[in-house]
């Protein structure tokens, strides 16, 4: 169907469409290399407030107010649901051209944003988060079992009455004459070392 100029099919050619404005029809060269800078700005600036939405961005003079954040996040969703109606319109042209003008920019736009987020991957997640405090291992690696005199600086008693020690570490809980290091009621006795604890 042609209807002053406009075509319901994909085509490359050039037929007066309009592109958003009545003074600007793809008419020539000229003409669709205007339609597309100003399809590139609409991309640009969609995918440049999508990323400030997305990383809950607010204003320094307006972070503590609640009604202050709600009417800036909905100011800038209003703004972004208009443009990407407007590069909708811009596809309905069914001008080929301009339909890959505006998937290009908006893929070069998504892939700056994922560049920007995966720049720290370090800071995105903390390896640590969801392991025990501390696991057998870890227990085993950074608890030394000494005999040293209680009056000792460098070193705390450990109680391990919810922890049995184990044949490793029951036959380090012995003194040079073989006898168990521990407390008047009886449980066993063991050192860490405060420094190794840090």
């Amino acid at each position: 169907m042609d209807m002053d100029g406009w075509r319901d099919i994909l085509h490359f050619d050039f037929h007066g469409e309009h592109v958003l404005f009545s003074s600007l029809r793809l008419s020539s060269g000229f003409t669709f290399l205007v339609a597309s800078v100003l399809t590139v700005f609409l991309c640009l600036l969609e995918k440049y407030l999508t990323y400030l939405l997305s990383s809950k961005y607010n204003p320094i003079s307006i972070r503590h107010s609640r009604l202050g954040n709600a009417a800036f996040r909905t100011a800038i969703y209003w703004v972004l649901t208009l443009i990407r109606l407007l590069y909708m319109l811009l596809a309905m042209t069914f001008h080929v051209g301009l339909i890959l003008v505006v998937v290009t920019t908006l893929s070069a736009g998504q892939f700056a944003i994922e560049y920007v987020e995966t720049r720290h991957p370090h800071l995105k997640a903390n390896p640590l988060e969801g392991a025990p405090l501390l696991s057998q291992e870890g227990l085993e690696s950074h608890v030394e079992y000494l005999d040293l005199p209680s009056t000792s600086t460098t070193t705390r008693p450990l109680a391990t009455s919810s922890y049995p020690p184990r044949k490793k570490a029951a036959a380090k809980a012995f003194n040079d004459s073989g006898a168990a290091n521990s407390n008047e009621n009886g449980t066993t006795i063991f050192a860490i070392d405060e420094d190794d604890a840090a």
